[in-house]
């Protein structure tokens, strides 16, 4: 009685369909951290984000309420940037989900960047 010549090529292929779903895995989770990058990075050190729908908004001011029901005001400065579904302040509307930078230390609050999802 001898060894079948074959008997290894089930284990290998077996092995090399695991690697293959392992290596598929790794790749999709690497494209889905990077595309997610952008959207996680969040605010600039020293700056607070604040989250949730506009609530009201004028030339001069806008309040943001989130799911907590917090309503806050942040005032429009000449460095403000409105990034997102909407380019400017003035396409801004009740409604329009947002996320705000603004420095903690300021008084009044300070809209500085602006992204509508």
């Amino acid at each position: 009685m001898g060894s079948n010549p074959t008997s290894g090529t089930i284990v290998l292929v077996c092995m090399a369909d695991a690697m293959r779903r392992v290596l598929r895995t790794i790749g999709l989770a690497s494209l889905l951290s990077a595309l997610a990058l952008p959207a996680l990075a969040g605010c600039p050190k020293g700056m607070r984000e604040f989250s949730g729908a506009i609530s009201a908004v004028n030339a001069r001011k806008l309040f943001v309420e989130s799911r907590l029901e917090d309503n806050i005001g942040f005032e429009r400065a000449s460095e403000t940037r409105v990034t997102g579904r909407k380019g400017s302040w003035d396409a801004l509307a009740p409604g329009d989900e947002v996320a705000i930078c603004w420095r903690f230390e300021d008084r009044p609050r300070v809209a500085v960047t602006i992204s509508v999802r």
